[in-house]
């Protein structure tokens, strides 16, 4: 089939399987159930569900959309405004995450150059010692 993206649909997968997707190198979207409309004080519910999905899988690199509302029903009218509202803050739960993403792979990119900068100056310092062995001979 030549596919490496898979949609799952409405409920938390078993670790074992992100693990693979993981390992397998497939991109993969996560989500919630949720269809556009809140049951009778059901918004906590909602915003409590993708917090966890978040929570319990953010470490998991194959994850690339955290999923809300896959069958969108919204007419333009008040009611839709609820959803609305929950879509702002799940991007803004999302872009926090990017953001402690972001903060990590600086740190780490800050961390190897380092590494590879003291790698580099003993290597410099083995071949200035071996030239000033060999050159030795010559004075």
């Amino acid at each position: 089939m030549g596919a490496n993206t898979i949609r799952l649909a409405h409920y938390q997968h078993d670790q074992h399987f992100y693990d693979l997707c993981d390992e397998k190198g497939l991109v993969i979207w996560a989500e919630i159930p949720y269809i556009s409309k809140h049951m009778p004080n059901g918004r906590e519910n909602t915003i409590s569900q993708m917090t966890e999905l978040i929570t319990q899988n953010y470490n998991h690199a194959c994850i690339v959309v955290w999923g809300l509302s896959n069958e969108i029903t919204m007419g333009g009218n008040a009611e839709d405004e609820d959803l609305l509202e929950d879509v702002i803050i799940e991007n803004k739960q999302a872009i926090e995450m990017a953001n402690i993403y972001s903060g990590i792979l600086s740190g780490m990119m800050d961390a190897f150059a380092s590494v590879i900068s003291n790698n580099l100056n003993i290597v410099m310092k083995v071949l200035a010692v071996i030239t000033i062995v060999m050159s030795i001979p010559t004075i």
